[in-house]
């Protein structure tokens, strides 16, 4: 069946709009409900910020992990709500005397949010009970809402070559998905370069995607300029019920100058994962981050752990040093 994601929450950073009290964080990609500081007779909860649910049928699916500490439980309670104005109805209830639910990765737990269709709503993680003690943790590790729409076009990204030279040019696609239950087709698509703002294509897609399936636009773009910048794509289709998806996520091109590189890299950082990326969730060396962007670039570079003693040949040297250590 095809589905729109219309709502998501990964926690790869604290995200805005969230309000947590008590023993409730923010840690590593997840938000969890830890035992410390102990606090006896306690009613935390962990709010979402709010959520429009279109009025189509959707669906709540989460990953978490209910860890308790079975010498000490008595009454403590894991719940979910669903906040609608005045009114907040529980759609999830667990008591941890029954011992763990899910898995160390996350269980997946399903919700439909049929009732709440048309409605603005918050969602509320409460745990209370007689002490945190008796809870290791609970851990969120996602969330999102789902909807089947009609009609629902989904820009992915654009593809194609990530340097060109002015004057010359190149072939860029946009592929596409049909997010929706019904066939699409004969829809536009534009696409925008993001340095200039410009619209620098525009195709009409004739075929057919059926439901759930993918096509691809394909874009002649000659630039004149020198410069950097991104390529993106949007859709243009009346019948659209869900919007928000229509804008690709940008494509890198760097429209080449003609200069020869001589770069070298110098990574200084004693080897340790210190620069969080939010598009992956993860932490990696801050000469990662370098290296992706000199490659997307097209420029070719040299990469050293210890510093040459003549510079000479190099035109532009690059050095990392966010957490070198003397020890």
């Amino acid at each position: 069946m095809s589905q729109t994601v219309i709502w998501e929450e990964s926690f790869g950073s604290a995200p805005p709009g969230w309000s947590i009290e008590g023993n409730w964080a923010f840690d590593n990609g997840s938000m969890l409900f830890y035992y410390y500081p102990v606090v006896e007779n306690f009613d935390f909860s962990a709010i979402s910020p709010e959520i429009q649910i279109p009025a189509f049928p959707s669906e709540l699916s989460l990953n978490q992990f209910i860890d308790p500490y079975l010498t000490g439980v008595t009454n403590e309670t894991c719940e979910i709500w669903v906040i609608s104005g005045d009114q907040q109805t529980m759609i999830f209830s667990y008591e941890i005397i029954n011992g763990t639910w899910g898995d160390m990765g996350g269980g997946l737990f399903t919700q439909s949010l049929e009732p709440f269709a048309g409605q603005t709503v918050q969602l509320r993680f409460r745990t209370w009970g007689a002490s945190t003690n008796s809870l290791w943790n609970w851990t969120i590790y996602n969330a999102s809402i789902t909807t089947n729409f009609e009609n629902d076009l989904c820009a992915i990204e654009v593809n194609g070559p990530s340097n060109v030279l002015p004057g010359v040019g190149g072939s860029w696609y946009a592929s596409i998905k049909n997010a929706g239950q019904l066939p699409q087709s004969d829809f536009l698509v534009r696409l925008f370069s993001y340095k200039t703002g410009e619209q620098v294509g525009e195709e009409t897609y004739t075929g057919i995607i059926n439901a759930g399936e993918f096509g691809e636009v394909n874009f002649e773009w000659v630039p004149q300029d020198y410069q950097n910048t991104s390529l993106y794509c949007v859709i243009d289709e009346v019948n659209d019920e869900f919007t928000a998806n229509n804008r690709s996520k940008g494509f890198f091109v760097r429209i080449e100058p003609p200069v020869e590189h001589h770069v070298l890299l110098w990574d200084n950082d004693n080897d340790i994962a210190t620069i969080y990326n939010d598009e992956t969730g993860q932490k990696e060396q801050a000469n990662v981050g370098i290296e992706n962007a000199l490659y997307l670039a097209g420029i070719p570079y040299i990469k050293v752990n210890s510093l040459p003693d003549d510079l000479s040949d190099f035109n532009l040297v690059i050095c990392t040093m966010g957490s070198y250590c003397l020890s």
